[in-house]
């Protein structure tokens, strides 16, 4: 059995679909006013004096990793703090500079939170030390 087919030719007429009608709210004005927006262009303002304490502590960290260069736990221990803070963005060539020059000493004289921690901040910027450079 078949069953019959129609084709007809003619332009089908499609009709808009109605808009949805949308209920306008009137929420009642705020007890807060425009309280709180007079103080957005003075937040983002920077103080002068607040550069200047901030160039002068970037300068003072500076100086603990020069102070910190003869003892490697040290300076270790300083850059994974700088790290933890999540300031290490202002001190990147720092921290790359003194992990090269750390990379090269033995780990002979170093306990074992020192060393696990050598290796993590090596590996966090790219280095690939492998786990059998020093048996824990």
């Amino acid at each position: 059995m078949s069953a019959p087919v129609s084709a007809v030719h003619g332009s089908t007429v499609t009709k808009a679909a109605p808009k949805p009608i949308r209920r306008t709210a009137e929420f009642h004005p705020t007890i807060w006013g425009d309280h709180f927006l007079q103080y957005t262009s003075e937040c983002l303002e920077v103080d002068d004096n607040i550069e200047k304490q901030v160039r002068k502590m970037e300068e003072e960290v500076k100086t603990m990793f020069v102070d910190a260069a003869p003892n490697p736990s040290e300076t270790l221990q300083l850059i994974d703090t700088i790290q933890r803070l999540g300031l290490a963005y202002h001190f990147e060539n720092e921290i790359s500079e003194k992990l090269r020059e750390i990379k090269k000493i033995s780990l002979d004289e170093f306990n074992n939170d020192i060393i696990s921690l050598w290796f993590r901040l090596l590996r966090q910027i790219g280095y690939n030390i492998s786990s059998g450079t020093c048996v824990l």
